[in-house]
């Protein structure tokens, strides 16, 4: 974190948050006073943020994952919110820095077809919603965990790993 915090610092202005030091009830005002600071770059874990923040919705408008958050979509999905709520006017962006045909970008489509589950779980889809409730197909990786995906991969030549997942 702190060569990557350096390497942005060439960018913008960059805070680190550190969950060691900063404490979940004080995060909104840690993060207030940053943005009041003029900084405009924030790193830190997702599950920092994954609830309760809010202050960073009219500031931040870029999200970039460089790790896949535990292949949780829920982590996913809340730390995504902290800057998608109503009163946001900047364009949202996210990007996510997997490298190819590796068991990273396997375990992020496996995230990213969680997401979608919970999505449609939350009426969010509804292609996708219908496709859990059975009606029309549905990916095979979906119903799948992560360690059983990862292992079917390795197991498999290359192509036919990167058509499976």
């Amino acid at each position: 974190i702190p060569r990557l915090a350096r390497l942005l610092g060439d960018v913008g202005k960059v805070a680190v948050l550190d969950a060691g030091k900063v404490p979940p009830g004080k995060r909104d005002a840690w993060i207030a006073k940053q943005i009041k600071s003029g900084v405009q770059i924030l790193v830190l874990n997702p599950v920092c943020v994954s609830t309760g923040i809010n202050s960073m919705v009219p500031y931040f408008s870029t999200d970039v994952w460089y790790e896949n958050p535990a292949c949780n979509p829920v982590t996913l999905r809340q730390a995504k919110g902290r800057t998608r709520r109503i009163g946001q006017v900047l364009e949202k962006r996210s990007y996510f820095l997997v490298y190819e045909e590796t068991t990273q970008a396997i375990a992020h489509r496996l995230l990213l077809h969680k997401v979608g589950i919970g999505e449609a779980a939350d009426g969010l889809d509804a292609t996708a919603a219908l496709q859990a409730a059975g009606v029309g197909t549905a990916d095979a990786l979906v119903a799948r965990d992560l360690g059983r995906a990862l292992f079917d991969a390795l197991t498999h030549e290359p192509s036919e790993a990167r058509i499976a997942a």
